[in-house]
């Protein structure tokens, strides 16, 4: 990913009002990349903070479709694509001047917007481009309640997951491999279920309502009573990441799975989905953690444990869309943009999601393809510079990650050998002050 060419690739065919943009574009994406921690003026300079307002008022601008036209082609060596989705509440509570914010939970006096983001991924977990985005802002709880029962799927919130499929289809109608789409609990929703989809994309959702209608083996019963009904097949052992209120852990979960066929809702029309479940509990827990149980809805066919197992692992790639969301808030701050109306700011937050997917990368490559050139991915100036930091040769991926986060003091270790989505800010903001050091140096000597 040399910084030139990675932004020349997402870009290069971006539609724009007028082709006297895109030098200030690459200028303006090359410099936030850079400086990730910035502000938007302090990154982009005066000149061409002004071209970014002109450009994102205009409605005939379209950043993303030059980015799903790059992913798409990454996606095309793959014979499965995971599409990881997920909504982020972006907090805009002190911008009062900016029209067009709704409020945040229903509350009175926090404005912001939603978003929600569908990312592309490999089976290895490489993030390989964004699908799509949709942003808008909330409605009140006031709004909400206006007609209980009476909005149609297109007008809830919820029609997020449809509008995500309708982006899976447009992009994939040609590709020749399996999309599976992968959604949290707020997919539980059955017209999400019955919803068309093109021949070659397949669905996998977490279970939030416990209580839902199922038949299985001929018997109806609710989704918590397929626990006890499901043999046991065997046992699947997964790290589970530390957060806030729990250490990192090694779990041993019990699998079970079986065809089910989800029957209709009360008060709503359609038919019966035939699906297969997959059940998942923690065993051996110790006291005072709650064990992990989920329950996995999928259209993909379980007739083994190996396919469950297989399926476990795809739904465990979905915490990437997380540290998606993670990148934009901690790492681009998207929620200090500054911009007075809604046209302007959605279309920096467009922006801001193709630059998240950069940088959410840089710390995924190692993982996924740690042995390859780093020269293919990396700019050549760079490596050479980060060899003279950590004095040592970089030839693949790995040891480059590895010698650039060196200069924010990181040292590998066996419980963490690869450095997070922080650490490699720093290094890369400390790299582009090194880099333009040294072509001061070369351009006008040291003295």
């Amino acid at each position: 990913m040399k910084t030139q060419s990675w932004v020349e690739q997402e870009f290069a065919s971006t539609k724009l009002p007028d082709e006297r943009y895109r030098a200030n574009l690459y200028k303006m994406v090359t410099r936030l990349s850079e400086r990730p921690e910035a502000s938007f003026s302090s990154a982009c300079g005066e000149l061409v903070r002004k071209a970014a307002w002109r450009l994102f008022s205009s409605s005939e601008l379209d950043l993303s479709g030059g980015h799903e036209a790059a992913t798409l082609s990454r996606c095309k060596a793959e014979q499965v694509i995971l599409v990881v989705e997920d909504t982020t509440d972006l907090n805009y509570w002190n911008h009062k001047q900016t029209e067009g914010l709704g409020l945040l939970g229903g509350q009175k006096t926090v404005l912001g917007l939603c978003v929600h983001s569908a990312l592309a991924l490999n089976e290895a977990g490489d993030p390989l481009g964004l699908v799509g985005e949709h942003i808008w802002p909330p409605k009140t709880d006031k709004e909400k309640r206006k007609a209980p029962g009476k909005f149609d799927i297109t007008e809830k919130e919820s029609n997020k997951w449809l509008l995500a499929l309708g982006w899976i289809d447009r992009m994939f109608k040609d590709f020749s491999g399996t999309v599976i789409a992968i959604g949290d609990r707020e997919a539980d929703i059955y017209e999400h279920f019955t919803a068309s989809r093109g021949h070659n994309v397949q669905l996998l959702v977490r279970i939030r309502d416990v209580r839902r209608k199922v038949e299985f083996e001929g018997q109806s019963c609710n989704v918590k009573e397929l626990a006890t009904n499901m043999p046991l097949y065997g046992y699947l052992e997964v790290t589970i990441r530390r957060q806030k209120d729990r250490e990192e852990r090694l779990a041993k979960l019990a699998v079970r799975y079986g065809p089910v066929t989800c029957l209709v809702p009360q008060k709503k029309k359609g038919e019966p989905v035939a699906m297969w479940v997959i059940h998942v509990k923690e065993v051996g827990v110790k006291d005072g953690i709650t064990p992990i149980e989920w329950y996995l809805f999928t259209t993909l066919p379980v007739t083994s444990l190996a396919d469950a197992i297989r399926i476990i692992e795809y739904y465990s790639k979905r915490w990437t869309i997380e540290r998606f969301h993670y990148v934009l808030k901690q790492g681009l701050r998207i929620e200090r943009l500054q911009f007075d109306n809604y046209k302007r700011l959605t279309n920096a937050i467009q922006l801001y999601l193709i630059i998240g997917w950069y940088l959410l990368r840089l710390a995924y490559v190692a993982k996924v393809s740690p042995d390859k050139s780093a020269s293919e991915y990396f700019d050549e100036l760079d490596i050479k510079l980060v060899e003279q930091f950590a004095n040592k040769k970089v030839d693949t991926v790995k040891q480059y990650i590895i010698a650039l986060s060196s200069i924010a003091g990181f040292v590998p270790s066996k419980k963490q050998p690869l450095p997070g989505e922080k650490l490699l800010w720093q290094s890369i903001r400390t790299l582009v002050a090194m880099r333009a050091g040294f072509l001061m140096a070369q351009n006008y000597g040291t003295g």
